[in-house]
């Protein structure tokens, strides 16, 4: 499956990296890769559950704190949103 950042999952991640460049930056680079390699545990579309804010065909998984929002289209994974599970979720609408 192909694996497509959008432009506000990339501006999400930099979000992400600034927040923990704050604490460590071993730290930030560390939780930078284990998000951008955690789509590719995506097997099948309907591997994870429903995002139960933004419902079908938004799914969600974890990675940490993280949630990451995405998609399947075409045999494609499209990932949507990296979000602080600390914020309200209402902020992805």
């Amino acid at each position: 499956m192909q694996i497509i950042w959008s432009l506000d999952a990339e501006k999400d991640l930099k979000k992400v990296y600034q927040f923990c460049l704050k604490q460590d930056a071993n730290y930030a680079n560390k939780i930078i890769l284990e998000i951008i390699e955690s789509p590719k545990s995506v097997l099948f579309e309907n591997q994870y559950q429903e995002d139960e804010f933004l419902g079908l065909p938004y799914r969600r998984f974890f990675v940490k704190h993280w949630r990451i929002v995405y998609k399947t289209k075409n045999n494609s994974l499209i990932i949507l949103r990296v979000f602080d599970t600390r914020k309200s979720p209402k902020k992805l609408k």
